[in-house]
């Protein structure tokens, strides 16, 4: 089949291209100044980076070797194999926890959480996790959830958990693509009930911090 590289009419557009790490981790060492200087580092994002895990592993490798921190931001839904892959190499996991329930996050995700939560017992048994909790109301907003979430990650030695309150600007994403939406009848999460999930999580001996859901 011939691949349309482009339309003189615009209705199709190429995106992205083909790398190698190699090619990229070229790009980060130019910039090793400026996280010498910082201490800041690279951090591979989703999509889901680990569902390439030996282009992620090399590419934190590479840059290891040039003393630059690597930071893994993961839903955690993956093979085991391919998560051990990439902790070799990994300073840092930002982890998302959706929700505690297996059949609430089957529900909202379409997939069961055990494997994440695994996954969450191994990253946190190889390098330092942070847990990245998107507090969506009416979703994972609950007492219950939040305690429960909170018990689980002091239980496997996690001490950080990042709390990100629910916007919708992820809507016109979605939109874009044909994609049905289920959050229109959320309402957008007030300080005082970020205020109230955090002390929650701080109540069951945890370090927590507000962020900006991206």
């Amino acid at each position: 089949m011939r691949c349309v590289e482009v339309c003189p009419n615009g209705a199709l557009e190429r995106v992205g291209v083909e790398v190698t790490p190699e090619k990229v981790a070229e790009k980060v060492i130019e910039d090793s100044p400026f996280y010498t200087h910082s201490g800041g580092g690279i951090t591979l994002s989703g999509g889901e980076p680990l569902t390439q895990p030996a282009f992620a592993a090399r590419l934190f490798e590479i840059c290891h070797e040039n003393n630059i921190s690597t930071v893994l931001d993961t839903s955690g839904y993956a093979k085991p194999e391919a998560v051990f892959q990439v902790l070799q190499y990994t300073d840092l996991v930002l982890l998302d926890i959706k929700t505690i329930s297996s059949e609430e996050h089957r529900i909202w995700t379409g997939v069961s959480n055990e494997l994440i939560l695994e996954n969450a017992k191994l990253m946190a048994s190889k390098t330092e996790v942070r847990i990245s909790l998107a507090l969506i109301p009416g979703v994972n907003d609950s007492k219950e959830n939040i305690d429960q979430t909170a018990d689980f990650v002091r239980s496997i030695g996690i001490k950080y958990v990042d709390v990100l309150p629910f916007h919708k600007l992820g809507q016109g994403k979605y939109q874009s693509l044909g994609l049905k939406w289920a959050f229109n009848n959320c309402k957008k999460v007030s300080d005082k009930e970020v205020q109230k999930a955090m002390e929650r999580i701080e109540a069951r001996g945890l370090m927590v911090t507000k962020g900006r859901m991206m």
